[in-house]
């Protein structure tokens, strides 16, 4: 196959930029965490319109082509305050290259002026009567934290190894991966080694690497320099692992099993939960890249005539664009229902009247005031629903697309010449790509809603 399949990754950027990921400016998620003893009662009353506008509107659209979805009932957590001045994503991108802290600099969320820390960590300290204190505590956390981080890593670069070396399929468990398997060992082929453009990128990007060109990058620099990291990353997490354990043992009976089960489950829900999704979505990327380059691969072991290898190409795209196009109206959709709200509504601005703010009658200016900023939220309502339509608009063009285009391969299938239809082997290879270009944007989709459904903190993001 000539030309690659324009895929939709990152969930994590603003919606409509998926196409143009280059050019897109990092998105700063903890610019909406807010302060947990901030009273948010006014906000909350001066959107309630707006929000019920909104649901309103969105029981009216259809769902019929959304992706599968399961619904969950969750306890909102109290609000953390900003862990850093950096956005979240470029935290993570950075984090590829340095999972772990260069210093023992305690994150905010663990520490002493964090009134959630405080207030989950204050009961056990006032029931134990000897001498357990809050930085013993916070120490263990810290260390917790370290692990789980560098644990989380390691399956990433593990995943990296294993598409490089060819054993990524080795560890899947899906029925018709099993099957291409099979009917991939039975032709005896070797295993297919790709190396995902991403880490021939922060391998370009490493200071510690010499390589100026990402075509000098190569199977043995690749292979040498994810074996090195991992090697790295298992050794540091033998070392963390090691302290851990080492301060659980020094607190003795003093730290008992229910008080290591809330600090466990402190740092997943706080320091861990969001970044596991983005590394989950990092190994979902490379696993799906690799099955379908190897589904090219066996589509040209079929030896494809060129119209055959168009036909291919094709329908591959349209079927990526018709899925695509599900997935995003699905997102838009789940924005609403989750009041995550895009950026671009944010800035909306309509002129309030120049002479507003001279109103002396303070009751009056206040009502005017309160009535502008009401036409302000049913504008962003109405803009989201115009979106909204717009993404049902091209969902149906790209799905109209792709039947049509189905339907003329199966007719050419039944009144070409033997010679000139796809062979059952062609056919077979066309149809698990299909469900893996499915797959994938079901696997990103789900991952989006994790992301919404774990950090109710985040008031407006993509």
């Amino acid at each position: 196959m000539s030309g690659e399949l324009k895929h939709f990754d990152d969930i994590f950027h603003e919606h409509g930029d998926d196409l143009d990921e280059n050019e897109d400016v990092d998105i700063d998620f903890l610019q909406y965490f807010t302060n947990p003893s901030k009273d948010t009662d006014n906000d909350d009353s001066d959107k309630a319109d707006v929000e019920q506008r909104l649901s309103q509107k969105l029981s009216q659209l259809s769902a019929s082509n959304e992706p599968v979805t399961t619904t969950t009932t969750t306890t909102k957590r109290p609000l953390l305050s900003p862990t850093s001045p950096e956005s979240v994503i470029k935290k993570f991108k950075n984090d590829l290259l340095q999972p772990i802290p260069v210093s023992d600099e305690m994150p905010d969320y663990l520490s002493n002026d964090n009134k959630v820390f405080q207030e989950t960590i204050q009961p056990y300290l006032q029931a134990n009567t000897s001498n357990l204190t809050i930085e013993d505590l916070q120490q263990i956390a810290y260390l917790e934290h370290k692990l789980a981080l560098l644990n989380l890593h390691i399956s990433l670069w593990k995943t990296y190894l294993d598409s490089g070396t060819g054993g990524l399929m080795n560890d899947e468990s899906s029925d018709w991966q099993i099957t291409m398997s099979r009917r991939l060992q039975l032709t005896s082929r070797s295993p297919l080694c790709i190396w995902p453009k991403k880490l021939k990128s922060m391998i370009l990007a490493d200071p510690q690497h010499n390589s100026t060109k990402i075509e000098q990058i190569n199977y043995v620099t690749c292979n040498d320099y994810v074996t090195k990291k991992l090697h790295y990353l298992k050794k540091e997490s033998r070392i963390v692992a090691h302290q851990l354990n080492g301060n659980k043992i020094q607190l003795n009976h003093r730290f008992t099993s229910e008080i290591d089960e809330t600090i466990t489950n402190y740092v997943q829900e706080y320091g861990i939960r969001l970044q596991q999704i983005i590394i989950e979505h990092e190994i979902a990327i490379i696993k799906y890249d690799y099955y379908d380059a190897l589904f090219v691969s066996d589509f040209n072991r079929e030896i494809p005539y060129a119209d055959q290898l168009k036909i291919f190409e094709n329908l591959s795209q349209s079927k990526l664009n018709k899925e695509t196009a599900k997935t995003e109206l699905a997102l838009l959709k789940q924005r609403v229902s989750n009041q995550y709200y895009s950026d671009l509504f944010n800035s909306v601005r309509i002129p309030a009247p120049p002479t507003l703010i001279t109103v002396r009658d303070q009751d009056v200016r206040r009502r005017i005031s309160y009535g502008y900023e009401q036409l302000l939220q049913r504008t962003k309502a109405d803009m989201l629903m115009i979106y909204i339509r717009t993404a049902e608009a091209k969902m149906e063009e790209y799905t109209q697309k792709f039947d049509i285009e189905y339907k003329q391969f199966e007719k050419q299938q039944r009144n070409y010449l033997a010679n000139d239809r796809f062979t059952d082997g062609m056919c077979f290879v066309m149809e698990q790509r299909f469900r893996n270009i499915a797959e994938r944007l079901q696997t990103l989709y789900d991952l989006k809603v994790r992301f919404f459904v774990n950090a109710p903190t985040v008031k407006s993001s993509i």
